[in-house]
């Protein structure tokens, strides 16, 4: 049985794992995904977030969620985001991403139980990424991505119903 064992991001060493497993999985975020835009995404967003880490048995590194707090106009409570996550294609299509996904929002409940709001983003010609979070969230308008002159799905979800969903 594949499963997946999470932890915090807080050593160097942690970083280093997840910076390696980044650069070499970004074209998972997108298909033209450069080094250069990977390393330029990494240096804005790593001082503002938060990452878990997500193991197998072996100990190997198959996942990430990096992900930060905010307010948002509209909502009552903190806003999470989550700015960039991956899980090894091997993965994919097994419990993996459910077990972690709900382990996940476990700690959010722990570390930040304000949250009321959960928003992502996938590119809008990223057919998996697109049916994937649709499951579980509702589409909340376009932006174009940081890194690229192309457009960005918004997803969002209350905390409440996304607890519902992962049977929290």
């Amino acid at each position: 049985m594949r499963r997946a064992h999470a932890s915090r991001c807080m050593e160097d060493a942690d970083y280093a794992r997840f910076t390696r497993f980044y650069l070499s999985n970004s074209e998972e975020l997108d298909r033209d995904y450069t080094l250069h835009d990977a390393l330029l995404n990494l240096m804005h967003t790593l001082p503002d977030s938060h990452i878990m880490l997500f193991d197998n048995d072996e100990g190997e590194l198959i996942g990430f969620i990096q992900y930060q707090y905010g307010g948002d106009p509209d909502s009552a409570g903190v806003t999470l985001t989550i700015d960039a996550a991956i899980l090894a294609s091997a993965y994919r299509g097994s419990r993996v991403f459910f077990a972690g996904f709900r382990e996940f929002l476990e700690l959010i409940l722990r570390e930040k139980p304000d949250v009321k709001l959960v928003q992502f983003y996938a590119l809008a010609d990223h057919r998996y990424l697109n049916r994937l979070y649709s499951k579980f969230a509702r589409p909340c308008g376009v932006r174009q991505s940081s890194h690229r002159d192309v457009d960005e799905n918004r997803y969002v979800q209350s905390m409440e119903q996304l607890l519902q969903y992962f049977r929290l």
